[in-house]
Order: C-alpha cells, then structure tokens, then sequence
C-alpha cells in the first residue's frame, strides 16, 4: 500500500547559520549542534543568560564568560537559576542564541573570553586543525592571553587539557609565573637540559619526568618537584622563591650548601 506525504506530513529541514565557510550551527530537532569544515563536532548546552538588574553592576569588572558563570552561580548541565528562578528557552530561542554568540566571537577575532573556556578553545582548536588562516594565526595567543590573565579556572583548565604543549618554555613560564621566579625555573631548566643532552638528542626532546615539575599561585611557584632526575646542581636563587612551600630532591646528586639550607628552612615540606 502506498501513501502520498503532504506538505504537512514532510520532515523538518534543520535551520542552518553559516558564521563563516569553516563554522555552521543547525538547529537538528530541538538540539543545536556546531559543525566545522561540515562535520558535526559539538552539541551546544544552554545559554548562559539573564543578569538581573541588581547584578549588573557585580559584572562591571569582569573580563570574561567564565568569570561571568563562576559570578552568577552558573550550573554546567542546566540555565543559571537566581533567586529560585529557573530560566527556560525554547530550542529555538536558543538555537539563535548560540548563533548570535558564535558570530560575535567570530567577529572579535576568536576572542576566547567571549566563550565559555569548554567551548571556546576546543572549538578553536579545530577551525585552525582544518585550515581556518584566521584561527591558525590567534590560537597560540589565546592560550598566552589567557594564561597571562591569571584567573584560575581557566589556568587550570588549560594545563589539565595540554593546551600549554602548544608554548615553548620559556613562553609559558614567563606567562605563569613573575619574571623572577620565571628566570629561576629556567636556570634549572637549562641545567637539566645539559646534563642530559645526548640522550635528549638521540629521542629529540626533553623527557618530561626530567622536565621541573611546579605548582603556582597568583603567578608565584609553591611547589617544585624533581624527584630522581640525577641533578647535580641546583641554583642558589632558588631560595629567593619566597612563596615556595613544598621542594622534592630526593634521588638527586645534589650538595647544597649552608647558605641555600638556611634559606630553604621553613618550607612547609622538603625532601632531600
């Protein structure tokens, strides 16, 4: 048996927005999905929306999206809810929302701060993975640009997901950390670097359990870790780390002197 489909009958086409010939957003049944170079890459979560009047001028000094939803209280798997109110949009709605964001970020250079820090660099990193010239050219100093802001979620969020392979040393160090302390790090650095050199020639890099491993805060180092990595020096500056708490040299062919023992003195934790 044969049936006719009428006008009404007939599937949806998806709506489509083209923000430029390597970025698409359709709108497939109720879900927004971002494709890149045609191929479906994300489905889009929900708008980050709504500042009520008697917040806004909390948001006057903030320099990003993410700062924004750590801000409002803003919940990864649903709309912000303020004062018990849940926000709801319809797909379309937010469809066009998301159009509307990805366009304006398109605009403004693939400024990452107009997106939340998920999105934003995931997404970049593609368009320039599939040739975008523009996104190619900014995304390095994206990761530099955001890195230097120093604001920790997204600092965090870009060493977690390796975004900082993509700089050099001496460029992510100088990003992260006061010039100072930078300089330190890269005395022993370039120490660890000569010591190992021949085998370092022969697989092409620096073996990253021989790289000096550190945590920081407010762009000062707190932690330095070099457990059994055959260094046989280390520089007396390293006790002009006055935010340093925790030192690991164990398995090392160091002798430190006085002087620098005297300094280190009340770290909260040293291994030697």
């Amino acid at each position: 048996m044969k049936m006719k489909m009428n006008a009404k009958m007939k599937p949806k086409e998806p709506k489509g927005f083209a923000v430029n010939e390597f970025l698409t957003v359709k709108l497939v049944g109720e879900d927004t999905i971002i494709y890149v170079n045609g191929e479906s890459f994300m489905l889009c979560k929900r708008l980050l929306i709504n500042v009520p009047i008697d917040k806004i001028r909390e948001t006057d000094e903030l320099d990003s999206i993410d700062e924004a939803a750590e801000k409002l209280g803003w919940d990864e798997d649903g709309q912000i809810k303020m004062d018990g109110i849940n926000y709801n949009l319809s797909p379309e709605t937010e469809f066009w929302g998301h159009c509307s964001n990805l366009q304006a970020w398109y605009e403004h250079n693939y400024d990452t701060r107009l997106l939340h820090s998920n999105l934003a660099f995931s997404l970049l990193k593609k368009l320039a993975e599939v040739g975008d010239p523009q996104a190619k050219k900014v995304f390095k100093e994206e990761i530099a640009k955001r890195l230097e802001s120093g604001y920790p979620p997204v600092v965090e969020y870009l060493v977690r997901e390796g975004y900082t392979r993509y700089l050099n040393s001496e460029e992510l160090l100088f990003l992260v950390l006061v010039p100072e302390e930078a300089e330190i790090l890269l005395e022993i650095e370039s120490h660890l670097f000569e010591q190992h050199k021949e085998n370092i020639e022969l697989v092409g890099e620096l073996d990253l359990h021989l790289a000096p491993c550190f945590t920081v805060k407010n762009k000062h180092v707190t932690g330095i870790y070099l457990f059994d990595c055959g260094l046989d020096f280390l520089p007396d500056s390293i006790g002009d780390l006055s935010y340093l708490e925790s030192l690991d040299l164990t398995y090392n062919k160091l002798n430190l002197s006085k002087e620098l023992i005297a300094k280190l003195r009340d770290i909260k934790t040293f291994y030697w």
